[in-house]
């Protein structure tokens, strides 16, 4: 196990407003979603009206391929209802989030 801990990192291509493939994102390791979750617990003591869009946007960073360093202002620029389905879709294929049920 231990010859495959330098093992390139995992990336998959996800639709994004409408269009196929249309980001790359990559695959959190252990260590990653523990800072995740320390960060997403830090955002907690924010205005409750602040903190999804916060964490959001921490996890489209972390996640996403080239968005490493987009304001704020930027992912607001985009349609709420594809980031919130991008989220999502970056938290499972990191093994997060289950999947929710019905919603395909």
């Amino acid at each position: 196990m231990r010859n495959m801990l330098n093992k390139d990192r995992k990336l998959k291509k996800l639709d994004f407003l409408g269009e196929k493939n249309a980001v790359e994102v990559r695959k959190l390791i252990g260590s990653e979603v523990k800072s995740l979750q320390k960060d997403i617990k830090a955002l907690q003591k924010l205005p409750e009206e602040e903190q999804g869009l916060a964490i959001r946007n921490l996890v489209l960073r972390m996640t996403v391929i080239g968005a490493e360093d987009m304001t704020d202002d930027e992912f607001d620029a985009f349609p709420l209802d594809d980031l919130a389905t991008l989220t999502q879709s970056c938290l499972e294929y990191s093994g997060i989030s289950e999947p929710a049920e019905g919603n395909a």
